[in-house]
């Protein structure tokens, strides 16, 4: 585990492999080289810096209350657990936001919020499952949104992610807005119920 410290001033990336993806690399027969990768990136180098120490604001309004809406929600309930954010990653939430829509204009604001919980927000969430699993199961009703005409309660969302734990079904009134944060949430709760304890770092 890191310290809160280092998780305030990075982004978390956790990779994942499929197993399509498994499968398709070992038919492949392929030799991994990584002299192949030798100086790709150099002639990068002058715009990323470039690009790193420009001032990025979110353009859209839209975009800007979508996601601020949602970090004030994340907040309410990851303080209830010690593991709210800082102003720090707060400014750095928005800045990565900014500069993801600058990168690519189709990335749409749930995905970008769905990469920021990921990479910013749960990896400072660990516990006994006695002290987090309500705050996860929240935390996961908050990845779900009703559909389109269709009324349901938070208490409902709540049910729905108790029973998608156990059938993996999700109720049919419900879509998932931010699958990669839902996805790994349900996995952290699973390790609370199995092993008393959970973390972020399944390894």
């Amino acid at each position: 585990m890191f310290s809160p410290k280092v998780l305030d001033r990075a982004n978390v990336i956790e990779f994942r492999v499929t197993a399509k993806e498994m499968e398709a690399f070992l038919q492949s027969n392929t030799v991994i080289n990584l002299e192949d990768l030798k100086s790709e990136g150099k002639d990068m180098a002058e715009s990323f810096v470039q690009f790193a120490e420009d001032n990025h604001e979110i353009e859209k309004e839209e975009n800007r209350t979508i996601l601020t809406d949602s970090l004030n929600i994340f907040f309410s309930e990851l303080k209830k657990c010690g593991a709210e954010f800082g102003y720090r990653s707060a400014s750095e939430i928005l800045r990565f936001s900014a500069v993801a829509n600058k990168l690519d204009a189709d990335w749409i604001q749930d995905e970008i919020i769905d990469a920021t919980i990921m990479q910013k927000l749960l990896p400072k969430v660990h516990g006994s499952r006695r002290k987090i699993i309500d705050p996860l199961g929240i935390l996961a009703s908050f990845c779900l949104k009703s559909k389109e005409g269709v009324i349901i309660s938070a208490e409902d969302k709540i049910k729905s992610v108790q029973s998608y734990i156990s059938d993996s079904k999700l109720n049919e009134t419900l879509e998932i807005i931010y699958p990669i944060s839902f996805e790994k949430i349900i996995r952290m709760i699973k390790n609370a119920i199995i092993n008393g304890f959970t973390s972020y770092a399944e390894a």
